[in-house]
């Protein structure tokens, strides 16, 4: 609103982390559209849209999260065994939400917003390479793997040869690493990697 072109949180003052759908922002062609919309019909990628306009519904994420499909997300930089990450994301819940955990991926788009969101933090340019704990794990029985936030799932991204349980070593949790194009290994619970949290809407799609 202030400067055209310059985006800015109303929490904060900038934003490294964009999700603009195709030919956005466009400004309505000059129309004055200052205010952005997270809009399903682009994929759930962001619109700028006229501040007058009234949307169906608005999606108050929490400060220091970050909106996709319905839900919020967190990247922790923070490097934690995975019970101690999933832990962390419990204890950041929210009484207007679900319970949050590590997060669930349930879909490509999902996957690629999450990829996105690695991309976008300062992680890529301090480290060779990113590893970050998703909520997937099969920790209760061996090769049976669960989301930490519900029963099971449909979607996956597993690398090459993977899940290989450390060849016989015991690996019983996911991390998406960035070395295997950023697909699903999975890997020795107790040591710390960075994660991301997932807060679900109350009346959410999950």
């Amino acid at each position: 609103m202030e400067r055209e072109t310059r985006f800015v949180w109303s929490a904060s003052s900038g934003a490294t982390f964009t999700r603009w759908a195709s030919d956005q922002p466009d400004n309505g062609r000059g129309k004055g559209q200052d205010c952005v919309a997270i809009r399903q019909e682009y994929n759930w990628k962001w619109d700028n849209m006229t501040c007058s306009g009234r949307e169906e519904h608005c999606i108050p994420c929490p400060k220091r999260w970050v909106a996709f499909g319905g839900d919020c997300y967190r990247l922790v930089t923070e490097k934690l065994p995975w019970v101690e990450a999933e832990n962390y994301c419990r204890e950041l819940s929210n009484s207007d939400w679900f319970p949050a955990h590590l997060v669930s991926i349930n879909s490509l788009e999902e996957q690629q917003f999450i990829v996105e969101l690695l991309k976008a933090s300062y992680l890529l340019q301090e480290l060779p390479s990113v590893k970050a704990w998703l909520g997937y794990n099969d920790m209760e029985r061996e090769t049976r793997f669960v989301w930490s936030a519900s029963s099971g799932a449909n979607f996956t991204r597993w690398a090459s040869d993977q899940p290989d349980n450390g060849r016989g070593k015991g690996q019983d949790c996911v991390a998406i690493r960035q070395e295997y194009n950023w697909k699903w290994d999975d890997m020795t619970c107790r040591f710390g990697r960075h994660f991301i949290c997932e807060l679900k809407m109350l009346n959410g799609r999950k």
